[in-house]
């Protein structure tokens, strides 16, 4: 992904009325990484902590695909051979469709626009008051 930086000052348009004047403001051009080529996107059935979908990744012996979030109930599947992914996802289809409502192959389109966070809490009681 290649970034450029680039100053608006006054000539931006601003509904916040000139607020962010002096923020920097930047243009994005992606491009599509060679290690993204021939990857796999996976939306998750529900939201999941990803450390458990990859343990059942390896109970479920599919432990040389490598699991990697992305944003909301996205993941991305990777395996090192080329196209035995696809040969392991549909020779194992019905495990497959049990974690994601979708399994497709990665493109330029694909955007994550939220991000999910999972938060290991202790020392916190259960039982809130509320006044």
């Amino acid at each position: 992904m290649l970034l450029h930086s680039s100053r608006q000052g006054k000539n931006v348009v601003n509904d916040q009325k000139g607020e962010d004047d002096n923020l920097p403001h930047f243009m994005v051009n992606s491009e599509m990484s060679l290690w993204l080529e021939r990857r796999f996107i996976g939306k998750l059935l529900k939201a999941a902590n990803v450390q458990a979908i990859k343990e059942r990744f390896i109970l479920g012996g599919f432990n040389l695909i490598r699991v990697r979030y992305l944003g909301e109930r996205y993941v991305i599947l990777s395996y090192e051979e080329e196209g035995l992914i696809k040969t392991i996802i549909a020779n194992n289809k019905e495990w497959f469709e049990g974690i994601f409502g979708s399994i497709v192959l990665l493109d330029d389109s694909f955007v994550v626009s939220e991000k999910i966070a999972w938060f290991r809490c202790r020392g916190i009681s259960l039982a809130l008051e509320s006044n």
